[in-house]
């Protein structure tokens, strides 16, 4: 039974030096959605994915993730949020001296796991992303797709309830993109609740998911199913 995992009540958000990111939001997504969101640069769509990991704090309104207003939480309790939440950027984010499989166990680590633990779901996490076989090679010498399966990896490695992805299919080529896809489809299926931020008017035009637009930081567009545009 599905109910409502992110919310947000007012939201807006404006930054130290004036800028508005966003204004007066309100929405509601339900656990299992796939949710794309869209808009043009400077929307205020990054914005919204860091208030809900709480990277960012609202300047009013509330950001509720599973019933938690994430703008109270205490730093312990915002980790333990985040344990339940992956993020995939679009600059993957990876760290360069330390391999795939290092990359991809190092959230379990710091969280206190069994090494036994880290290898087997680390290992499974790469064999999602058909990357078990170059565990022990470096983010340099893979392919950009192979980087983002890399991240996405990270990403899923704890098996979260909420998958928030930032463009991350922007510097990919066609096909590789429908890969990303499929794959954040395939979670979705399995019941992880998938928010894709993209300007891939291909991709969001061949779905028929939920779109939420942005433009100068309002909700413009809230449709149950897909087409890119702005209104």
């Amino acid at each position: 039974m599905s109910f409502p995992i992110i919310q947000f009540y007012n939201v807006s958000k404006v930054y130290t030096n004036g800028i508005v990111a966003l204004s007066n939001i309100s929405l509601s997504i339900l656990s299992g959605e796939f949710v794309f969101v869209i808009g043009p640069a400077g929307a205020g769509k990054t914005t919204l994915v860091k208030l809900i990991y709480a990277e960012e704090k609202p300047t009013s309104g509330e950001v509720l993730v599973d019933g938690r207003d994430v703008s109270k939480l205490k730093k312990w309790e915002i980790a333990f949020l985040r344990r339940n939440i992956g993020v995939v950027f679009q600059d993957f984010k990876l760290i360069r001296d330390r391999t795939v499989f290092e990359n991809v166990a190092f959230a379990l680590r710091v969280c206190g796991f069994s090494e036994n633990f880290v290898k087997k779901a680390t290992e499974d996490a790469l064999g999602r992303v058909d990357l078990l076989h170059k565990r022990g090679m470096y983010p340099d010498q893979l392919s950009g797709g192979e980087q983002q399966r890399v991240a996405i990896a990270r990403a899923i490695v704890n098996k979260p309830s909420i998958l928030l992805t930032d463009e991350p299919t922007g510097n990919l080529d066609p096909y590789v993109s429908e890969e990303i896809l499929q794959l954040f489809e395939d979670l979705n299926k399995e019941g992880t609740t998938v928010v894709m931020v993209t300007h891939n008017a291909g991709i969001v035009n061949s779905r028929d998911y939920r779109v939420i637009a942005l433009q100068d930081g309002i909700k413009t567009r809230d449709d149950g199913k897909g087409g890119y545009r702005y209104v």
